[in-house]
């Protein structure tokens, strides 16, 4: 009897000594799964904090994958050792003008975010196989989506006022506006139009369904009429037709000519539109007037005034948030690049450019190996480089994270880096085929 009896433990403690590996890599995809899912969801947050459900996420699977030993202390290889420079100069330069002339504690702040974000982020994304950041990129145009629905339901339903008290005022504005579950308008503008880009990628590479893909596109595509932004309109425009255009002409004629020709159709037969698009956006398309496009002049007179100034802090900046202290009109610059020139200084500024085009530079080199995944990548960045014209600070998770999903997941020479055994069975199985070996960690 004891002999059988430690036999048997003996088997349970190999069994259990077995599935830890299994049980560990499971919990970790279904972490960075519902976190990407809720990346766009800004408004599940704490109070008074810039800490989403989805960054409590992340940082649990970056926690989990140093326990284990599995996470990427290199997510782009030996060029991110540019990227990573870039980042200390950014964060260096503002360093010295917030120690000069500001509070050195919102410097901490500041910067701890960015490193999260610039830096964590990737590090995480790269510790998964390209298999399952495929996936997850899938997740992310599903959670967008989801969030246009529910901003959709609440503007047409009364119960939707309720929301609003919950979510703030940005979920949905006074003049109608919907920011949906990304809080803001223009942050869910740009969601959308990011997500158009993964959703068109989807299709050309066949990760997508294209019942899915035509679900998320219709969604993504009313996102963007309710959050009446020009930028996320003119953005995912331009970038959708470049990315179209540089993947080559099957796919121009397969799924660009197809959309003009339903969009077309659409606007010619008097279709409804928003009420706030047809103010904000539409109006400043047909009359070409800039003016009208909802804060443009606004924005322009920061713009001026930002240049104007630069001149001074190229050397020693204003410092992190005193900007919006030293301006004649009481708000930041909505511009990143002017913003760090200001709050930073040339140091700041040029760290801010390394980084934009490391990202670059890796995009034109996966364009390379693959033009539709290339394509996508620069699109991308193409969105975000119109973000930084329109956005101060960037250190919200929302605005890189589809960049650096993208990237990463495209890098065909990169191997996966998490390698431990894998479970028999895959989950959130990509269309048209099962989990290639070693790849479904």
């Amino acid at each position: 009897m004891n002999v059988i009896a430690h036999e048997d433990w003996s088997q349970t403690a190999n069994h259990h000594a077995c599935a830890s590996p299994f049980e560990s890599a499971r919990l970790l995809r279904v972490l960075l799964a519902a976190a990407v899912f809720l990346n766009s969801w800004r408004v599940i947050r704490a109070e008074a904090m810039n800490v989403t459900l989805a960054d409590v996420l992340f940082m649990g699977t970056a926690l989990l994958l140093l326990a284990r030993g599995r996470l990427q202390g290199a997510p782009f290889g030996q060029p991110g050792v540019i990227y990573t420079f870039g980042l200390i100069g950014m964060l260096g330069g503002l360093l010295v003008g917030t120690v000069v002339n500001g509070d050195p504690i919102r410097w901490a702040i500041a910067a701890s975010q960015y490193l999260f974000t610039y830096i964590v982020i990737p590090m995480i994304l790269a510790s998964f196989s390209q298999d399952w950041l495929r996936r997850c990129i899938t997740l992310f145009v599903i959670g967008v989506a989801v969030s246009q629905l529910v901003g959709a339901a609440a503007a047409l339903h009364p119960a939707g006022e309720a929301l609003v008290d919950v979510f703030g005022q940005g979920f949905i504005t006074g003049n109608g506006r919907i920011g949906a579950l990304t809080g803001e308008p223009n942050p869910n503008g740009a969601m959308c139009a990011m997500g158009m880009i993964l959703t068109l990628n989807g299709l050309q590479q066949g990760t997508m369904r294209w019942k899915v893909a035509l679900c998320c596109g219709a969604a993504l595509a009313l996102g963007i009429l309710q959050s009446a932004s020009f930028t996320a309109f003119a953005a995912v425009s331009v970038c959708s037709l470049f990315m179209l255009a540089a993947s080559g002409l099957r796919a121009v004629a397969r799924i660009g000519l197809p959309i003009v020709l339903f969009a077309g159709a659409y606007v010619a037969a008097g279709s409804p539109l928003p009420a706030a698009f047809q103010e904000r956006v539409a109006g400043a398309i047909v009359n070409g007037n800039p003016d009208e496009a909802g804060t443009y002049v606004g924005r322009s007179a920061l713009i001026s005034e930002a240049w104007a100034r630069a001149e001074h802090t190229m050397v020693v900046g204003l410092g992190v948030d005193r900007y919006r202290v030293e301006s004649a009109y009481g708000a930041p610059v909505h511009n990143l690049h002017l913003l760090i020139l200001n709050e930073g200084g040339a140091i700041a500024y040029l760290g801010l450019l390394t980084m934009i085009g490391l990202l670059t530079a890796l995009s034109i080199m996966i364009y390379r190996h693959d033009r539709k995944d290339g394509a996508m990548c620069l699109s991308l960045m193409g969105v975000f480089l119109v973000y930084t014209m329109a956005i101060p600070h960037m250190y919200d998770r929302i605005w890189i994270t589809p960049v650096l999903l993208a990237i990463i997941a495209c890098q065909k020479w990169r191997e996966p880096a998490l390698a431990w055994p894998h479970p028999p069975r895959a989950f959130l199985s990509p269309a048209g085929g099962s989990v290639p070996s070693g790849a479904a960690s």
